[in-house]
């Protein structure tokens, strides 16, 4: 009997030829058997994890070699519990070749592990499996926090309308997902499985993230004393967080987003305005504000607002640049924004002071945050 990977004893085979003088010749033959053909895959185990809310676990690779030349192989995935989960691609490859192993969480109970294997075969040779096992981890409960204007960073009371920004723990996807708009153009109120509720009201996403979420607070709050704020995460729901509704709680909007310094203003000729850009006296500027409350004609929570007309607000505004009153000549809903951002479009006095001035806002008589400036030639 012959091994794999031996040689026969070098033989001789005979060849006569009657009459000729060299007659017989003999040609040396050697027979050698190559080495048995086998698969390998680096491995026979593969874990996943996956924490409920979080994102879908990466695909893993499996690199399939083999001995004895390249072998064309076929590949199945199986499961004994939690569905069809598993996934293995390609069908079928020759070695070398990758094999990529996935998991679908849709569907799966927190706390769930599951189960399967990867078989890679070939006829003639031992086949190789994999066992594959997938955790889930247990669920995780959002926090909230607190919940502050968006503009100004102020907390403690709400307006309808208002812009405000949510933080707390798992309120969110742990990489930050923008807004989503719905088919009739309005913002959609689940966001990566994340939805904010003020009371029974689902509230317009601007993002969300694990550690702070953005929304605009609902028109439908208007005229509660309180509402309850909570969110609802990966089919979990926070404890509420009761806040105390008031009719107006303006915030101006500033560049470094924090509250404070130079606003997102936006002098006449349509740059921004700043310390290199500043407004000339007499021209019109355009500051961002929300919280100021009801406007007229009022625009369905969510939606885009669009010139025609726009709705301005129903409270009477205060304008004062460098301590001087200014005019206000718009004070109403950012043309193709969501509802809930403000714009108010003021000239600056003649005789204000040049450089950098304060910019104080009232809406209603409630003053936006201080320490808002602006540039003046």
């Amino acid at each position: 009997m012959t091994r794999p990977g031996s040689a026969l004893p070098r033989t001789s085979a005979a060849s006569s030829v009657p009459g000729a003088a060299n007659s017989p010749v003999s040609i040396p033959v050697t027979l050698t058997v190559g080495p048995a053909q086998s698969l390998s895959t680096g491995g026979n185990t593969l874990t996943f994890t996956y924490q409920p809310g979080g994102a879908n676990p990466a695909t893993q690779p499996i690199n399939v070699t083999s001995t004895g030349g390249p072998i064309t192989f076929n590949v199945a995935a199986a499961t004994t519990s939690c569905g069809n989960f598993l996934t293995a691609t390609p069908a079928t490859a020759t070695t070398p070749a990758p094999v990529t192993v996935g998991v679908n969480v849709n569907g799966l109970a927190a706390g769930t592990t599951c189960n399967g294997t990867v078989t890679i075969s070939a006829p003639g040779v031992q086949p190789q499996v994999i066992n594959v096992t997938l955790t889930v981890g247990a669920a995780i409960v959002p926090a909230v926090a607190a919940v502050v204007n968006a503009a100004s960073s102020a907390p403690g009371v709400i307006a309808p309308g208002e812009i405000v920004t949510i933080y707390g723990t798992n309120i969110g996807p742990a990489t930050l997902a923008n807004y989503v708009v719905n088919a009739n153009g309005s913002f959609a109120t689940t966001v990566a499985d994340t939805t904010v509720f003020f009371d029974n009201v689902p509230a317009p996403i601007i993002y969300a993230r694990s550690d702070q979420t953005s929304v605009v607070v609902p028109f439908e709050v208007a005229g509660r004393p309180t509402v309850n704020v909570t969110i609802r995460r990966a089919g979990q729901t926070s404890a509420s967080l009761n806040l105390r509704v008031v009719d107006y709680a303006p915030g101006m909007f500033t560049l470094n987003q924090q509250g404070f310094g130079q606003g997102a203003i936006v002098n006449q000729n349509g740059v921004v305005n700043g310390p290199q850009t500043p407004a000339a006296k007499g021209s019109v500027v355009s500051f961002y504000l929300t919280g100021a409350g009801l406007i007229s004609t009022n625009p369905q929570t969510g939606s885009v607002v669009l010139p025609s007309p726009l709705p301005v607000i129903n409270a009477p505004v205060e304008v004062r640049i460098g301590g001087m009153t200014a005019t206000v000549e718009y004070k109403g809903a950012a043309p193709f924004n969501i509802a809930g951002l403000y714009q108010f479009n003021v000239r600056i006095p003649d005789t204000v002071g040049s450089g950098t001035q304060s910019v104080v806002v009232a809406v209603g008589g409630v003053p936006a945050q201080g320490n808002v400036t602006m540039s003046i030639q």
